[in-house]
């Protein structure tokens, strides 16, 4: 859509944002299912360094 150069009517462009026509701003994307990503990666990191620290102290 915006490769191309065209808008379908509901969307315009301000401030080089893109918004609907009337002016009011898209609707964000929920973001709840990747907080129990962000979280279990940061576990897994924290259990990998902890077994790394322990490798060389023993």
């Amino acid at each position: 859509m915006l490769k191309e150069g065209t808008l379908p009517a509901e969307y315009t462009v301000k401030k080089r944002r893109l918004v609907m026509a009337d002016g009011s701003p898209l609707p964000k994307k929920d973001k709840k299912k990747n907080k129990g990503k962000k979280k279990r990666k940061k576990a897994a990191a924290e259990k990998k360094s902890a077994m790394k620290t322990t490798a060389l102290a023993g």
